[in-house]
This record gives C-alpha cells, sequence and structure tokens, in this order.
C-alpha cells in the first residue's frame, strides 16, 4: 500500500539518522560537523577516505559524547563497494539520504584523458545514482524520507573547461527531478545547487598532469569561494522546509536566473569568465 509521507518538513534533526556520501572532507565534513554537533543527528558516514572518516568521528565524539556516528568505507563508482556498503547498513534506519560525493577534473575536453572524463562521470552521476538506487529502500522505510543532493550551479550553466564535471551535475539535476516526479507524496527530493565553494575540490582533481592549473583553481576558490557552512545551512533549511530546489549563494543565483531570463548574455558572461580563467592559468589548455 502506498504510503504518503509528512509533507510539514523537519521541525527538528534531533535523533534523525542521516547518511552522507563523501563525509570525510569539505562540504560533507562540514554537514556531519553541524548535523551532529548543533542538529543532534545520528551519522552515517561514507567516503573513499576511511581514515579522513576515522579522524572526523573522533573529533566529534570527542565534542559530543552522545549520538551514534557509524562509518562505512565506499567507492560510489564501484557496484561490488556499494553492495558492501548495503551489507554493512542490515541492521540500520536511514530517514535522510545525503548525496554530496564527488570530483573534478580541470582542464579542456581536448586536453582532458578520456580515462579522466570518464571517472568524474563514474563518480558524480552514475556513483550518485547507484548510491541512491541501493539505499532507497532503506529511506522509503522512514515517516519523513527525504533525499538531498548536491548539485552545482555547472549543473544549470554550462561551464567550459569543466566539461566532464558540469555534464555530471547537469545529469544530476535531471535525475533528481525525475525521481522527485516519481516519489512525490513517498519522499523529499532536493537538490542544491552552490557555485564556488572553499572545499579541496580542486586539490583532488582527476588531472595528474596539471598541478600548476590545480594549484591556481584551489587558490581561487580559496580567495573567491564561500564558507561550505553555507551549504549546510541550505540542508537544514531544504529539510525543515521541504524545499525541492535550492539555489546556495549568490553566484549560484546570479548565474541561474541569468541564463534562464537572458541566455544570450549567460552565454556572454560565461565566456568572459572562461577566457579570464584560461588567462589567469587556472583552466589548462
Amino acid at each position: 500500500r502506498l504510503r504518503l509521507y509528512n509533507l510539514s518538513g523537519y521541525s527538528t534533526l534531533s535523533g534523525v539518522s542521516i547518511l552522507i556520501t563523501g563525509a570525510a572532507s569539505g562540504i560533507g565534513k562540514a554537514l556531519a560537523q553541524h548535523l551532529f554537533l548543533n542538529e543532534n543527528a545520528n551519522l552515517l558516514l561514507a567516503d573513499i577516505n576511511l581514515q579522513g572518516l576515522d579522524e572526523l568521528k573522533a573529533e566529534l565524539q570527542k565534542q559530543r559524547n552522545q549520538g551514534s556516528i557509524k562509518i562505512f568505507e565506499v567507492d560510489i563508482s564501484s557496484e561490488t563497494s556499494v553492495q558492501m556498503l548495503v551489507s554493512g547498513l542490515k541492521d540500520s534506519s536511514i530517514d535522510i539520504l545525503i548525496n554530496n560525493a564527488g570530483i573534478v577534473g580541470v582542464g579542456t575536453f581536448e586536453s582532458t584523458p578520456i580515462n579522466d572524463l570518464q571517472r568524474i562521470i563514474d563518480v558524480n552521476l552514475m556513483g550518485t545514482i547507484r548510491l541512491t538506487h541501493a539505499i532507497l529502500p532503506f529511506v522509503l522505510q522512514s515517516k519523513k524520507p527525504s533525499i538531498i543532493t548536491i548539485t552545482s550551479a555547472a549543473g544549470y550553466v554550462a561551464a567550459p573547461g569543466l566539461s566532464a564535471y558540469s555534464a555530471s551535475k547537469f545529469g544530476l539535476t535531471g535525475f533528481m527531478d525525475s525521481l522527485r516526479a516519481e516519489l512525490k507524496g513517498r519522499a523529499q527530493v532536493c537538490t542544491v545547487s552552490p557555485a564556488f565553494i572553499r572545499t579541496d575540490l580542486a586539490q583532488n582533481a582527476t588531472n595528474k598532469d596539471a598541478d600548476p592549473a590545480k594549484q591556481k583553481m584551489d587558490q581561487f576558490l580559496q580567495e573567491k569561494g564561500d564558507d561550505p557552512i553555507t551549504v549546510v545551512r541550505s540542508v537544514v533549511k531544504a529539510l525543515k522546509k521541504n524545499r525541492k530546489r535550492v539555489l546556495v549563494n549568490g553566484q549560484a543565483k546570479f548565474l541561474y536566473y541569468l541564463n534562464k531570463f537572458a541566455p544570450w548574455l549567460s552565454t556572454i558572461f560565461i565566456n568572459l569568465m572562461y577566457n579570464a580563467l584560461k588567462k589567469e592559468g587556472i583552466i589548462s589548455e
């Protein structure tokens, strides 16, 4: 029998069980810190970096000795790894899934090896789809099931120099819109889209031969990006207000509405930005 969930959103996240992917660093780590320490949620943290998860768990439990934290080493691009995660979750309840794991490549489409392009799609798009497919049965058992996916402004405005990354984020936007339509009345499905955020995303870019560009991109994010807490606040607000889509910061809102209402002007702006990033060496050729 079809069971509809409470459409009012969460009044509190205290005691709620939340699975976060890509939790060892960046936005995922900021989410874990806030949700555990400030919202009193119970966490299931997944990442390919097990050491990072161990350190984060110890840090959080040192500051709050109540609540539950479980950690899982998982590569979401691997079906075997995801199924091992599912096996480890047998006795767990999950109210909220936050899809955050992702990688980026720095460079033009022509200069990027096909294996790097494939890896970005495998992790960002297929990895998220794979993980969501595996975890959905757990989430739908909740009285208030929610699926939040961290996408990007590059998921609705084409980002030259980030072709595979942009393609993966466009794909995630379409995937979540489709899933939302399918699960209408059964679960909250929300995309949270930031623009530039101060994380180590560029440091972990797939390009092995583009260190100067990676360093310049990282410097750009540290100088121009917003604090990850802006994404965290947007996620919490989305859960409590039962939002479907959230544009996180001013940069994301500007790009979205410019592209929506003046696409010709958006194209000019994106090309100017792309040329500026190439000139600064942030995008390698």
